[in-house]
């Protein structure tokens, strides 16, 4: 069986996990990390922002 991605998938590959936690770290020292990871969280709002919630 053939594996395709999501199209979810193909625009996370747009900004690199690698380049994102590191500009996330730059911008974001000395705040407190919360439940959900900055990734998670980038990641349910670009959900969000696609489905037009």
């Amino acid at each position: 069986m053939a594996y395709n991605n999501t199209v979810l998938a193909q625009f996370l590959k747009l900004e690199p996990r690698h380049e994102f936690e590191r500009d996330a770290a730059q911008h974001h020292k000395g705040r407190k990390l919360r439940e959900m990871t900055r990734w998670n969280q980038f990641v349910a709002m670009f959900m969000a922002q696609l489905s037009g919630r």
